[in-house]
C-alpha cells in the first residue's frame, strides 16, 4: 500500500481533485501529503482536519524536491542554468534587454582584444610582415 502521495505544482482549486485526496488521507493516519508549491504557504482548507498528515515543501521547487528525493546533486553550471531560467520567466523583458547588454559587452570586449593584437603584429611597408613572424599567409590565416 502507498502511503505518501506527492503534490507537485496544484493549487487545491479543485473540489472533486480534493474529496479524492481526501478520502484517500482519511482511511488511514498513516498516509501522508506532501505539497510541493511555491505558493502554498500552509495546510488547504479542505485538509486542515487531516493537518498531521500534511507536509509543505516550504521553499522549494520542484526539481529540488525531486532531485532530493533521487538523490541527485547537481553541478554548479546546472544550479547557474535553473537561477537564470526562474528569473527570466519572472520578467522576461528584462532577462532579454540583460542578455542583448551582456551580448554587446562580450562581442565589444572581443574586438578591443582583436584590435589590441594586431596593433602588436610587425608591419612592413604599410602590411603584415609574415616573414618576420615566421608565418606563410596560410599558417597565419589558420591562427583565427
Amino acid at each position: 500500500m502507498e502511503t505518501v502521495l506527492v503534490c507537485i505544482g496544484y493549487s487545491f482549486g479543485d473540489i472533486h481533485v480534493n474529496r479524492a485526496i481526501r478520502a484517500w488521507l482519511e482511511m488511514s493516519g498513516e498516509r501522508f501529503l506532501v505539497i510541493v508549491n511555491p505558493n502554498c504557504a500552509e495546510v488547504p482548507e479542505p485538509f486542515r482536519h487531516l493537518a498531521p498528515q500534511v507536509e509543505i515543501a516550504k521553499g522549494v521547487s520542484a526539481t529540488d524536491y525531486l532531485d532530493k528525493v533521487g538523490g541527485i546533486a547537481r553541478n554548479n553550471s546546472d544550479k547557474l542554468n535553473r537561477t537564470y531560467t526562474a528569473w527570466s520567466r519572472k520578467d522576461p523583458q528584462a532577462a532579454r534587454e540583460s542578455l542583448v547588454e551582456f551580448y554587446k559587452r562580450q562581442v565589444d570586449s572581443v574586438i578591443k582584444g582583436s584590435v589590441e593584437w594586431i596593433k602588436t603584429l610587425p608591419l612592413r611597408d604599410g602590411g603584415l610582415d609574415l616573414e618576420a613572424m615566421g608565418l606563410t599567409l596560410d599558417e597565419f590565416l589558420e591562427l583565427s
